[in-house]
């Protein structure tokens, strides 16, 4: 089983390996990518696990069409990335940012005109007071899952989150 961290850094996720630009201890593919394709076959890797990189990258919806390409049917992406009403969000590389709205781009409707198909298996988010305040951090998730659209067009900015996270399937 071939599972591989996009951007891990020298910390990959447990389970995966580490894929980023430079060549560190736990790297096992280096590979810049705002420049080069990912290095593997197509149909050849079970799973990608990305977090808080893509809004540093050029063109995240290449890297995720790559994705696509080099994916086993049934394979898996994770993407988890700050939710652009966190704070955390606004730094001077920043190049993208990330909502519920995204999501959109994984549809057929959206997605036809790629060639590719998702299933979206997972849809999460992170408030960002999880350990301090779980009670309230669950009700918090509540409100915001009875319509996310709503959530960010009217009340994100007052009631920021910090993180969304999405799975999704490749399918035929």
């Amino acid at each position: 089983m071939k599972r591989i961290d996009l951007c891990s850094g020298n910390n990959p996720e447990p389970g995966y390996e580490g894929l980023d630009r430079m060549k560190m201890p736990r790297v096992k593919y280096v590979c810049d990518l705002n420049k080069e394709a990912l290095p593997f076959k197509e149909n050849s890797i079970d799973a990608f696990f990305e977090r808080f990189s893509f809004y540093e990258i050029d063109d995240p919806m290449k890297v995720i069409e790559d994705c696509w390409r080099c994916l086993k049917y049934d394979g898996t992406i994770t993407i988890k990335e700050m939710h652009f009403s966190s704070h955390f969000a606004y730094l001077p590389y920043t190049k993208n940012f990330w909502s519920f709205t995204a999501l959109r781009l994984f549809t057929p409707l959206y997605s036809r005109d790629r060639g590719w198909k998702w299933e979206i298996v997972e849809v999460d988010f992170e408030t960002g007071f999880e350990e301090s305040h779980p009670g309230l951090s669950r009700i918090f998730k509540d409100l915001v899952n009875l319509n996310r659209n709503a959530y960010e067009k009217y009340l994100s900015r007052i009631f920021p989150i910090f993180a969304i996270k999405f799975k999704l399937k490749k399918v035929f």
